[in-house]
Parts: structure tokens; C-alpha cells; sequence
């Protein structure tokens, strides 16, 4: 028997466009967001917060683990109030869904607390690879073992909280990995060393992280190998001599421990999500502008609208807004 399926009807546009459109916020941003704020001190206030199965699967654990997370579907905005990084629960068993933001941002963040931290998801979960994240936190002193297969979840994490120092990924599967040990590293005992070798999957997800990191006040140095970035860090700080491997495409040192200051924060909208309606001035004439989407983006997907520049389109570029106009 076939399942009954919704049909949308789409009607052509028969002139040019004028629209603005509001987007939902961002999904990696809010994620990223939740976990910052939970960790910091005080009490921040996320506006423009995105209500997805993600995000809420994110609020839901967090809430498991004793944070206060107060939730406003309505007006898009969340309330957390932060554990001063101290992890109020001693053990939990967290359902993650098929959200691999979830799962990986909180594994690294529960390895500061104190206790057994059992993260799970649905069966498709359980075929997303989380092995290189749990050898970056034994490498920091957490517990790692894996129930089912190696490398995957389930992964339970037998935290007592994160000595620091120096970790490599190599080629990573996933950004989420890197920027899962990143949010974490401000309350390591030390400061942490992260290298990623070979190739950086998503490099725009990771500066989106560090972003969203000095939202909430803790800076974080990168080194991307040029001759400004090399001669910042060895001002700033002294790399160890096990921190040198070859092939390091991207370096990262977070001084430790800082703590996360309490944040009123607006989620940008999704800038993938925006994207299809900017693509509608070039496809159908006209003008499109998406609110709240800036020159100041974090987002990596904002890049889409120097393409359609560059296939004609005229992109005017504000503050709080950007816009597409289709060639005449």
C-alpha cells in the first residue's frame, strides 16, 4: 500500500520578484550557542534560536544534565543559565536522535564533569563515526569506551574532567569533531593544542565555532601556517615540541582555563536556507532580501551570493541584511 503523499503546489512567478523574507535561524549556530551558554556564567538570553529536532534534541540533554534551559517556541528565543562549567549532574544517559552536532558537541562537553555519560541515538546514529573525537579526549584524560562497535555510538565517557595539552586529527571525518573538543577547551585544566592535518573538512564550520566562542568571551588563536599567523602565535604563546607534526594544515590553541561570559545573543538566519531565495531574483528577475543576514556573517554558505555576483547578479551588502537583484 502506497503512503499518501502532500502535495505543495507551486505557482510561477508572472513578474519580477520584490520580496523580503525572513529566515529561521541557524541550525550550527544555535547548537553551538546552547552549549557555550550552558557552560558559561550567568544567564544568557538566545533571540532568533532555531526550533528544529537538532536544537531541540540539544536543549532536551542539557536540561538531562541539570542546566536550565527555558524555551519560547513562539518567540524563537531560549533562556539558559549557565553551570560555571561545572556539570551538575554526576551521570546521564542522553538520547541524541540522528543529530551529530548533539552527540559530538556533548561528548566533549559532559568529559568535564565528573561520572559516567552514556550518549546514544537511533539506529542511523550509530553509523556515524565518532572514534577520532573519543581518542582526542582520552588523549585530554577523559574515559572513553564504546558499547556496540568501535569508533561509533553508543560512546559512554567516563569523565573526571579535561587535564589539556596537545591533540591531532588527521583528516577528520567531520568538523564537528575539532569544534566539539574547541567549546570544551576553555575549562581544561591547561591550555589545549589542536592540530588538524591533511585535509580540514568544513573549514567555515570551525571559524564559525571560534566565532561564536568569542561571543561568549573566550578568544581562541588559529594558525593557519602563514608567516602573520606564525609570528602572532609564537608571540602569544609557546607551542611544545610534541605539537609539531607534519602535514598541519590548521592549528588552534585555546589558553586555558577561561570561563564563558553570559551572552544576549541573535542567531543569524541559516545562510544555506537563505540561499534559495536569493537564487529566486536570478532565476526569476527582480529583487529578494533576506533580513538579518549581514556583511558580518559567520556562516560560510553566505559565500553563495559572490557567485551569483559573479554570474551577473547585483548584491547589495548591509549591516543587517543582504539583497539580489537579477541583471536587467
Amino acid at each position: 500500500m502506497l503512503a499518501r503523499m502532500s502535495v505543495y503546489h507551486c505557482t510561477p512567478a508572472s513578474a519580477p520578484l520584490d520580496a523580503t523574507v525572513v529566515v529561521p535561524g541557524s541550525k550550527s549556530l544555535t547548537n553551538r550557542a546552547l552549549i557555550a551558554a550552558a557552560l558559561a556564567d550567568g544567564t544568557s538570553v538566545l533571540r532568533n534560536a532555531l526550533f528544529a529536532d537538532d536544537t531541540l534534541l540539544m536543549m532536551e540533554s542539557l536540561g538531562t544534565l541539570g542546566i536550565a534551559v527555558t524555551a519560547d517556541d513562539r518567540d524563537c528565543a531560549v533562556e539558559v543559565t549557565g553551570c560555571r562549567g561545572h556539570i551538575p549532574e554526576s551521570g546521564a544517559d542522553l538520547f541524541c536522535g540522528n543529530s551529530g552536532t548533539t552527540i559530538r558537541f556533548l561528548s566533549a562537553m559532559v568529559a568535564l564533569g565528573n561520572g559516567r555519560f552514556q550518549l546514544d541515538g537511533i539506529a542511523r546514529m550509530r553509523k556515524r563515526p565518532i572514534g577520532a573525537l573519543g581518542e582526542a579526549l582520552q588523549a585530554l584524560g577523559a574515559g572513553i569506551e564504546y558499547p556496540g562497535t568501535e569508533g561509533f555510538p553508543p560512546i559512554v565517557v567516563h569523565a573526571n574532567g579535561l587535564c589539556g595539552g596537545h591533540v591531532a586529527f588527521d583528516s577528520p571525518q567531520s568538523s564537528q569533531m575539532v569544534s566539539a573538543l574547541l567549546l570544551a577547551a576553555p575549562y581544561a585544566a591547561r591550555d589545549v593544542f589542536i592540530e588538524v592535518a591533511g585535509d580540514v573538512p568544513s573549514l567555515p564550520f570551525l571559524k564559525m565555532t571560534t566565532a561564536v566562542m568569542d561571543r561568549f568571551g573566550v578568544p581562541v588563536l588559529e594558525d593557519d601556517g602563514s608567516a602573520a599567523s606564525r609570528g602572532l602565535r609564537l608571540r602569544r604563546i609557546r607551542i611544545p615540541p610534541a605539537a609539531q607534526i607534519k602535514n598541519v594544515a590548521y592549528r588552534f590553541i585555546v589558553e586555558a582555563p577561561q570561563r564563558y561570559q553570559a551572552a544576549s545573543l541573535s542567531i543569524e538566519p541559516d545562510a544555506t536556507n537563505a540561499s534559495y531565495f536569493l537564487a529566486a531574483a536570478a532565476v526569476a528577475g527582480g529583487r529578494v532580501t533576506v533580513q538579518g543576514l549581514g556583511v558580518d556573517s559567520v556562516q560560510g554558505d553566505i559565500g553563495f551570493v559572490d557567485v551569483l555576483e559573479r554570474m551577473g547578479c547585483r548584491v547589495e551588502r548591509e549591516t543587517t541584511r543582504v539583497s539580489v537583484l537579477a541583471p536587467p
